[in-house]
């Protein structure tokens, strides 16, 4: 679990507050909290609850030490895959987009293609500033709806940079693979003080890409769904949703048998293959 853009920071007393209650919890949980704290205080930060047990996730090397210095990912490698979680900067401030495309996606493009090359499979998933699709990932549907393609995530060179992230690192959008012409919210544009709330003006901006012999079901783990959870807040209207990356453990019937001759009971079938022994979730 990865929680995304906290307001913490290393020092001070209702930052280290806040932490130790999450980290109580998390421990009563069975879990262990890895923190980023943003350089741009109150600004920024992910932190990331793994199982106890499982090796804790760290800061991935950029190649570029401008978007390093960022502190936007956290990374964990796992018996089955890579994982790298991202909250992506946004390119609403001046300069930005420039800083986007031209150091930011080509630095992760290098780390997540890196990745791939180890031979296990990659999920990099998060808060990606991006609508990739104008027809299926934003609420508009006409250029001016879109934001004349200058609003941040919603230019046509935040899509391309999204497309060539796809391209060159061997990633499928894991969500687009499952539901092909869905049009599903993941974020609204956050209301200023005294201005109506707009629910109808959303984005999916929340991403999970994986492997595509994740998604395609040619290795042993395979994805087999991405949830966006509005469910989640007990009716809350957050400006984002969680998202939800399920996996499944296809273990062959051989591995299974362990010399015995069968199939334990509930992995019977055409003796193939089973399926959806296992559910992982991020």
């Amino acid at each position: 679990l990865c929680l995304m853009e906290h307001k913490l920071q290393p020092a001070g007393a209702s930052s280290a507050d806040a932490k130790a209650r999450l980290e109580q919890l998390a421990t009563e949980c069975g879990y262990g909290c890895t923190w980023t704290f943003s350089p741009r205080a109150g600004f920024d930060g992910l932190v990331a609850l793994t199982q106890a047990g499982t090796p804790p996730p760290v800061e991935p090397p950029l190649s570029n030490a401008a978007c390093a210095q960022e502190r936007r990912l956290l990374a964990l490698e796992l018996d089955s895959m890579h994982v790298v979680l991202a909250y992506v900067p946004n390119s609403g401030r001046p300069g930005r987009l420039a800083f986007r495309l031209e150091q930011w996606e080509p630095s992760v493009r290098a780390l997540l293609s890196d990745l791939q090359r180890s031979g296990k499979p990659l999920l990099y998933q998060g808060d990606l500033n991006v609508a990739h699709e104008r027809s299926l990932d934003a609420w508009g549907t006409t250029a001016a709806q879109f934001g004349g393609f200058k609003a941040s995530g919603r230019t046509r060179e935040e899509a391309e940079a999204f497309e060539q992230l796809l391209d060159k690192c061997g990633l499928v959008d894991g969500f687009r693979f499952l539901h092909p012409s869905a049009r599903s919210a993941t974020c609204w544009a956050q209301k200023r003080a005294g201005e109506a709330e707009q629910r109808e003006h959303w984005k999916r901006y929340d991403y999970a890409l994986v492997s595509e012999g994740l998604a395609r079901g040619s290795r042993q783990l395979q994805l087999t769904e991405v949830r966006h959870r509005g469910d989640a807040f007990g009716g809350g209207r957050p400006d984002h949703v969680p998202i939800e990356s399920v996996f499944a453990l296809c273990v062959t019937s051989s591995a299974l048998m362990g010399g015995s001759g069968s199939l334990p009971r509930r992995f019977e079938g055409d003796g193939s293959s089973a399926a959806e022994a296992v559910s992982v979730r991020f």
